[in-house]
């Protein structure tokens, strides 16, 4: 039997492999709420900013992650099932995209 701290860790690492799939990593924030759990997975969505690779060593230094320069990466990390899988669709809040 799995125990809850590897099932967490088995949800992070399906948010790792849709971000690297994607050429990014995500940094969470916070979660939101909207939990699932199975046997080997425990996962909720979060909110968070997708960072492309090339961009890894600027986001890390950064002195803020709040800085409007990394507004237009903030998006959701959301699980959704697809038959038995769980997937992860990353999706932007259009109040962090739609300001001048």
């Amino acid at each position: 039997m799995i125990n809850d701290a590897q099932k967490e860790k088995n949800g992070e690492l399906l948010v790792e492999k849709a971000a690297s799939a994607l050429g990014a990593v995500f940094f969470t924030d916070s979660g939101e709420g909207r939990d699932i759990e199975t046997d080997e997975v425990y996962l909720m969505d979060m909110s968070g900013r997708l960072i492309p690779l090339d961009r890894i060593g600027d986001f890390e230094s950064s002195p803020s992650i709040h800085d409007k320069i990394w507004a237009e990466f903030f998006c959701f990390a959301e699980w959704r099932l697809d038959g038995d899988d769980i997937k992860i669709d990353f999706k932007q809040h259009p109040i962090y995209h739609d300001e001048p």
